[in-house]
């Protein structure tokens, strides 16, 4: 081994669980000043370094800034550091530095497109040069439109849809491919990541959305680039992290429903080498419907979360990065109501028409259930960058999670009197079910990537190994209410009540280890050809049994393992600086598992196969007008093998594979700058899907997949004057067309198609330590169903939030 490389790597061994170091920077200042167009200075804007947003500053009350670059690390097809200068109401400007030490930077007042930066392939890009199909949403995008859940995100996002459900617990899926699985023995077909590190479980993939710097939504298999193999895609939510400026910042909030929001951060750097950033977020509401047989207050909130993230330059050659975060959040369950008979069962008729009501929107339960749910949850990730010289560099990321939750939904509004009222004046049985679980995991995940570059190659190839426990309760309560008749059986005399309580215990330990590399190949200056390989080994022990009032009915107790060879390739043509066309093709792999909610023990220890799926986009991504207007487009195929999937019928309970399915549309996005202060931005998909060999049935729908999707983004912004702020307008509208929650399409789990409006108006004072933002959401008090249910002749549905409005207020201390 070359003796330089291997004196470095010794290094990094020592240093790993070294935090506070001293290194003494040489290289180029940059100082300037910043102004408008009447020669004004402009206080607060920012000036920062492309490819590192981390070296940035804040103009002064001159509007002046200096700059250290410092120890730069750039591509090799970027020689020159390129500053970016930006004021919210300016233009974005960007500046190449050649052998200035003085630059001077003039702003245009308006709106123009701004570069979107992601790290779909583990490194920062303009979105616009990278061959993937992505949603990206800034910080700006998250604050503007209110985004503090990963239900909004969706709202914001077509082809992303996910099915939240326990209050505390979501299923994402991307272009359809998402997955069923809310108990140990089986993964994510969609991927959550928070910081790269991958959520392993329903309650995990609930991130908290709060001082937040992006979230990208990438779509199609990621296993190449990812370190857990994803087959749908990812969703990626990228943490703010500490800079060496002192900051802070508080929000407050109220609005209606008894809504608070209380949360910020404080930044601050305890040397010229290390970084802290402490953030906390609040979120608490009073609950969007009422329990009129508790008296308590439904589909509230209570969410607590915290993060402390640590930033050190420990060497001239090393970057450790090290985060912790934990979330706590109570519910007394959703908002569910049964609005329709489609079955014409008499008994749930008597309900609907005496308690609730045929269409969705009442927002009234008499449930007697002990329905709401908890959780618990807490991680770190610890990363270290470690520059290895002439263009190499060594990475790694390791993390650690766990979380104990709890839910149990009865998915109707009734209470038991009622259904017994119900069964003794209709003469015939009604059966309610409900779903809930005690959920016990943690899992840690590490990752090693070795990464190099030259004038042609950019390539990288690594390791990842996770460890994934899980120890879960399964509840499925089924009450029968059956007319009590007479002795000679010609009178109903009362109604009785017998309750069938099943569980599972299912426990699974899953070790996950794969092997990948990746190179992209400058073939041309404008053609480049992007291919990965990943190899992917699973296993999984698994144990888990079937209880009945009590009595176990069966133990069993099983092992597997499952492994595969995926891969990715794109070629890419740049036509000019901003427009580009792509072709792609990957393989995606998510590996078996064990169904829990099975009837028998020899079902439970027959393994589920694999889920494979082969995708093929093609792509182009053009600028025009200037930069006043950008055009996205994509188009794919996807075949699907082995879609695991659930079914519930009563008291049975079905895990299988389904056989085969195939998935085809077309996603565009749209923005434009209109004038200087009027942004408008627009998203469509279409997904069409076709599934066979479920069931017994052919040409069905996948679960949860609309087949249009479409969000309409306004925002105009002026600048009052020189002294008196930034006033801003925006609104967001966005639609989807029915969905199945049953991979059999039954029309009792159809969810019927909504649009939804939500807007802002905000001031942000001329020195940007004041905002201010009033809001709405669901503006037109739309009700929609966020998940269904079918049951014994009765559609229930989760319902969504209703109209909310109120006030947020920040102040920027620097």
């Amino acid at each position: 081994m070359n003796t330089i490389y291997s004196k470095k790597i010794n290094v990094l061994l020592v240093l790993l669980a070294v935090i506070l170091f001293s290194f003494e920077g040489v290289g180029q200042t940059i100082t300037g000043k910043v102004t408008d167009e009447l020669g004004s200075p402009l206080i607060g804007a920012t000036v920062y370094l492309k490819t590192n947003t981390s070296i940035g500053v804040i103009t002064d009350v001159d509007g002046a800034y200096s700059l250290d670059l410092s120890n730069l690390s750039l591509p090799v097809n970027q020689p020159f550091p390129v500053l970016v200068f930006s004021y919210s109401g300016f233009k974005t400007a960007y500046i190449k530095v050649l052998e200035e030490t003085e630059i001077n930077v003039t702003l245009e007042e308006g709106i123009a497109l701004e570069e979107v930066v992601v790290t779909a392939r583990k490194k920062k890009e303009d979105l616009q040069d990278v061959p993937i199909s992505i949603t990206s949403l800034s910080a700006e995008d998250l604050t503007r439109r209110d985004i503090v859940d990963v239900q909004d995100i969706v709202i914001n996002t077509p082809s992303f849809t996910l099915d939240n459900f326990g209050g505390t617990k979501v299923r994402p899926a991307i272009r359809g491919l998402g997955s069923e699985n809310t108990s140990p023995g089986q993964d994510f077909s969609t991927g959550v990541f928070l910081d790269g590190i991958y959520m392993s479980t329903n309650g995990m993939a609930s991130v908290d959305i709060f001082d937040i710097e992006r979230v990208e939504v990438l779509k199609g298999p990621q296993g190449t680039v990812w370190g857990k193999n994803v087959i749908g895609g990812g969703i990626n939510f990228i943490p703010a992290k500490p800079d060496f400026e002192n900051s802070s910042k508080i929000t407050l909030g109220m609005g209606n429903f008894g809504f608070r929001n209380y949360g910020g951060y404080v930044n601050f750097q305890s040397s010229d080498k290390v970084a802290h950033r402490l953030a906390a977020n609040l979120q608490y509401n009073d609950g969007f419907a009422e329990n009129l047989t508790t008296g308590d207050r439904v589909n509230d909130l209570n969410r607590e979360s915290f993060r402390y993230s640590l930033l050190a330059n420990a060497t001239d050659d090393l970057t450790i990065d090290f985060t912790f975060d934990m979330t706590t959040d109570e519910t007394n369950g959703k908002n569910v109501e049964v609005f329709s008979d489609p079955n014409n069962n008499p008994g749930y008729e008597y309900l609907v028409n005496t308690y609730s009501y045929p269409e969705l929107g009442r927002r009234v339960e008499f449930n007697d259930s002990n329905e709401g749910a908890r959780r618990e949850m807490f991680g770190f990730r610890l990363g270290l960058d470690y520059d290895l010289g002439e263009d190499m560099r060594l990475t790694s990321v390791t993390g650690y999670r766990r979380v104990e939750d709890s839910y149990l939904d009865t998915y109707n509004q009734f209470s038991t009197e009622q259904f017994l009222e119900a069964a003794l004046a209709t003469e015939s049985s009604l059966t309610s079910i409900g779903i809930g679980d005690e959920t016990e995991a943690y899992q840690f995940s590490t990752e090693l990537k070795l990464e190099g570059q030259s004038d042609i190659v950019n390539w990288a190839t690594g390791l990842f190994y996770s460890r994934e426990d899980q120890d879960q309760t399964f509840f499925l309560p089924v009450n029968v209410y059956n007319p009590v008749f007479n002795a000679d059986s010609t009178e109903v005399i009362d109604a009785a009540l017998s309750a069938l309580d099943i569980t599972y215990d299912p426990k699974s330990v899953a070790d996950d280890f794969g092997v990948f590399a990746k190179a992209d190949v400058s073939l041309t200056d404008a053609l480049t050809l992007g291919a990965g390989l990943r190899y992917n080994y699973n296993e999984k022990e698994f144990t888990s049994n079937r209880v009945i009032n009590g009595a176990e009915i069966f133990a069993a107790e099983a092992s597997d393992s499952w492994d595969q060879v995926t891969w990715r390739a794109s070629l890419n043509y740049k036509i000019s600086e901003d427009k580009m066309i792509y072709a792609s093709g990957a393989t995606g792999f998510k590996p078996g598992g064990f169904g829990p909610i099975q009837n028998s023990e020899a079902v439970v220890e027959a393994a589920l196969d694999n889920e494979i799926t082969t995708s093929y986009e093609l792509g182009a991504k053009i600028g025009f007008l200037e930069n006043k207007a950008r055009l996205n487009v994509a188009a794919f195929t996807t075949d699907y093998e082995g879609l695991q999937t659930i079914i519930i019928q009563g008291a049975t309970a079905i895990t299988q594979n389904i056989e085969s399915a195939t998935i085809q549309g077309v996603e565009a996005e749209l923005v434009g700058v209109i004038g200087k202060s009027l942004y408008a931005e627009a998203r469509y998909a279409f997904i069409d899907t076709d599934v066979d060999g479920f069931g017994g049935e052919d040409n069905l729908r996948l679960l949860r997949v609309p087949e249009h999707d479409v969000t309409f983004n306004l925002r105009y912004q002026r600048r009052l004057g020189a002294q008196s702020g930034l006033v801003e307008f925006g609104g967001t509208y966005s639609y989807r067309s029915e969905v199945f929650d049953s991979p059999l399409n039954i029309d009792t789990e159809r969810r019927r198609p909504f649009g939804l409006l939500d807007g802002y108006m905000s001031w942000e004072s001329s020195d940007f330590d004041w905002t201010v933002r009033v809001w709405a959401k669901n503006i037109g008090d739309v009700a929609y169903s966020l998940n269904s249910f079918g049951g014994q002749g009765s559609h229930s549905a989760v319902v969504g939030n209703p109209r909310t409005f109120g006030i947020t207020v920040s102040r920027y201390f620097n």
